[in-house]
């Protein structure tokens, strides 16, 4: 192990090496400063705002840190890798006491269904920096992501586009994600009746949906199917969904295994039940967390 003296240089003490490529280095010694005789204090910083100093003394008896980062040693020469090994310790506790899960959602449903509508409303909801959610949107095409921050976790949305050329990219979200939210326009599919439309948006409503709850990558997952546009006259009833759509997707000869599931009234227009959606998506993925762990950040 290398040790270091008081008299080397800032420039002779390397600590940016590290194995993990998103860990941020110690900066080098940026103050070598001499106080009372046989004594000096060495500082080091990290490029946030912590800060460690390292207390060196030529004390005859040992003694032992006063604070989390200040250190006092008997002799004037400190091993670096101690310091180190310290400071990564009072690193990862901090990351500990202050990291939160996040988790990740993503927005499915066919073309102009809403979902970018109430992408724009849980933004004007949850981040204070969207007040107002943009009502006028266009096709997504890829992806639009925001991370909502909640009193205890972090969720992350994905709004993918719905186009059919698109739909093949879904599945690579399947295997990360920790709840779908499949959206339907409520005034496109007929009068929800699916024994009375076979070849229409219900029907394509019907089979796509289907094909993302057969994956073997979503199965567990908590889905919640909302109907939005309820606040037209012309949309169809959530309970028509519900004994419908829905009861066929999950009862029919195709049926995916046992989830939780729910389906809900939405207006992603007004904003009327997008909080009630992602309050239901919070407590599920909590509920979910042991068969689909979150992420800490």
């Amino acid at each position: 192990m290398e040790d270091f003296s008081p008299e080397m240089s800032a420039d002779e003490i390397d600590t940016s090496s590290s194995s993990d490529p998103s860990h941020k280095p110690l900066r080098q010694v940026t103050s070598l400063i001499g106080a009372n005789e046989g004594s000096h204090l060495v500082t080091f910083e990290e490029f946030d705002t912590v800060r460690y100093l390292i207390d060196l003394t030529e004390a005859h008896q040992y003694r032992t840190w006063t604070t989390n980062t200040s250190f006092k040693f008997i002799d004037p020469r400190i091993n670096l890798a101690w310091v180190l090994i310290m400071y990564h310790l009072a690193k990862g506790l901090y990351r500990l006491a202050t990291s939160k899960e996040e988790y990740s959602v993503i927005l499915l449903g066919l073309d102009n269904a809403g979902k970018t509508t109430f992408h724009e409303q849980t933004k004007s909801l949850f981040l204070p920096e969207h007040p107002d959610p943009k009502l006028k949107t266009v096709p997504t095409v890829g992806q639009n992501v925001s991370t909502l921050t909640l009193p205890d976790m972090y969720l992350k949305i994905w709004d993918v586009g719905g186009q059919l050329t698109l739909r093949k990219l879904w599945q690579s979200y399947y295997a990360s994600c920790h709840a779908i939210v499949f959206i339907i326009d409520s005034t496109d599919i007929g009068d929800g009746n699916i024994e009375h439309d076979n070849s229409g948006r219900l029907e394509e409503c019907r089979l796509v949906l289907e094909d993302v709850l057969q994956n073997s990558e979503t199965e567990g997952v908590p889905l919640l199917v909302l109907a939005n546009k309820q606040d037209r006259e012309d949309c169809v009833e959530v309970v028509r969904i519900k004994e419908g759509l829905v009861k066929k997707v999950f009862e029919g000869e195709k049926a995916s295994s046992i989830r939780d599931s729910r389906v809900l009234p939405v207006s992603a227009l007004t904003g009327t039940g997008v909080r009630e959606a992602i309050d239901w998506v919070r407590s599920r993925v909590k509920w979910n967390k042991e068969s689909r762990p979150p992420v800490m950040r």
